[in-house]
């Protein structure tokens, strides 16, 4: 997805499309307005990329810091936990280097039958 919005901002002031007024002003400092376009961007891309990934409360909530008074929050915590007990069940590990969680070890005798 592109954001020229962003680019846009970043490069100046942003002359008025249909020619009749001056640039257009903004509210606050064009930096501010930069970095508030950024951070949207990367919220909106995060909520893409888990409402790809079958994470729709994941999706929600990263839409929610963007748009909080349209998109209500959602608690990801429980579709998280799921999607690691997945990922451990399968045969991989998840967050093993934090000692959280590792995979599945079937056990094994050490003594003769």
């Amino acid at each position: 997805m592109t954001w020229d919005a962003a680019d846009e901002i970043d490069k100046g002031p942003t002359p008025d499309p249909a020619g009749v007024a001056g640039t257009i002003p903004l509210n606050m400092p064009r930096a501010e307005v930069h970095k508030r376009l950024c951070t949207a961007r990367n919220y909106v891309d995060l909520a893409i990329k888990h409402e790809t990934a079958g994470r729709p409360l994941s999706a929600q909530h990263a839409l929610h810091q963007v748009l909080p008074e349209l998109v209500p929050d959602a608690d990801g915590t429980q579709e998280e936990a799921e999607r690691l007990a997945r990922t451990v069940r399968s045969g991989g590990t998840a967050a093993t280097g934090l000692g959280l969680a590792a995979g599945l070890v079937t056990p094994t005798r050490a003594w003769g039958d």
